[in-house]
């Protein structure tokens, strides 16, 4: 009974373990180009925060753009049908 408990333990463990490596990964190559450029620097200060927004609103945005080329074909379509 013990060791059914003890290999979920291990595994979390294991698992907190990595994520912990990757974040210091993640703080040490912000550290290394923290003087390269203001961006950068604010990137290290923030903790990557700059990137995560940067890159969610670039996402957003290639969306809004493929969505409203989408739509446009289709108004046309339907403008070309109704002639």
């Amino acid at each position: 009974m013990i060791k059914d408990i003890k290999k979920p333990v291990v595994k979390s463990l294991n698992s907190f373990k990595e994520i912990g490596k990757d974040f210091k990964s993640g703080l040490d190559k912000r550290a290394d180009k923290a003087l390269d450029s203001p961006y950068n620097f604010a990137n290290y200060l923030t903790l990557g925060a700059v990137d995560g927004i940067w890159s969610g609103a670039k996402g957003r945005a290639d969306k809004m753009r493929n969505i409203w080329f989408t739509g446009n074909i289709l108004i046309k379509g339907l403008s070309l049908i109704m002639q």
